[in-house]
C-alpha cells in the first residue's frame, strides 16, 4: 500500500474513534427540575352590580344602558 493511503486511513480511523468517544461521553447534564409553587391568586375587583351594561339591538349593534 502507498504510504499516503495508509496515513489517510489512519487519520480517518482516529477521527471516527474520537467522534465515537465524544458521543459516548455526552450525557445530558440537565439539572433536576425544582418544584415551584404557584403564587397566591390575585383578588380581582368585583364588577359594580349597579353599573351600566350593553344590550344587543338588531342588526348586530350594541347600545349602552346606564344604571338607574
Amino acid at each position: 500500500m502507498n504510504i499516503k493511503l495508509v496515513g489517510l486511513l489512519v487519520a480517518v480511523v482516529v477521527i471516527l474513534l474520537g467522534l465515537l468517544v465524544m458521543m459516548l461521553r455526552a450525557t445530558p447534564e440537565a439539572p433536576a427540575p425544582v418544584a415551584v409553587t404557584a403564587p397566591p391568586p390575585i383578588e380581582q375587583p368585583k364588577p359594580n352590580p349597579r353599573g351600566g351594561s350593553y344590550k344587543k339591538t338588531p342588526p348586530g349593534k350594541y347600545e349602552y344602558t346606564t344604571p338607574k
